[in-house]
């Protein structure tokens, strides 16, 4: 699926308004763009950028489990079902879907991706600490 120029514009210009408030957000874009896509959806502030840019990576799940969660909600969705289960860890980063590379968490079980939502293309991104999950929680969940 190849983007509109209206699309592939509306993106450029997200970007440029990301990479002006966070620079290092470039080599994020360029990592998840040398693994396929067309363009990165960045909010204007990519609160785990430093995350990422030292933790993160493409992620190859031996299976996808997908949980119907709230749709849409995939931050809440993934702390939910951590709060649940603590023997889930979960995962922030991005996913490639329709060309176009977009923040989403998830969860984890051994080799087990636990989507929320529905399965993607791809998934980069970087797992939590306990520590780092608990502030998670705490941030999309209650």
């Amino acid at each position: 699926m190849s983007l509109s120029t209206r699309q592939r514009t509306f993106l450029q210009t997200k970007f440029a308004a990301a990479q002006k408030n966070q620079p290092l957000v470039a080599e994020l874009r360029e990592s998840l763009l040398e693994h396929g896509g067309e363009e990165v959806c960045f909010p204007a502030i990519e609160e785990d950028l430093m995350l990422l840019l030292t933790r993160g990576g493409l992620v190859s799940p031996e299976t996808i489990q997908v949980r119907e969660g709230v749709p849409g909600q995939c931050h809440y969705n993934s702390a939910a079902e951590w709060f649940a289960d603590e023997t889930l860890s979960v995962a922030t980063g991005y996913v490639l879907d329709g060309g176009v590379w977009r923040q989403h968490s998830w969860c984890v079980l051994e080799d087990v991706l636990v989507e929320t939502t529905f399965a993607r293309e791809m998934y980069f991104g970087a797992l939590l600490t306990h520590e780092e999950a608990l502030k998670f929680v705490e941030e999309n969940y209650t």
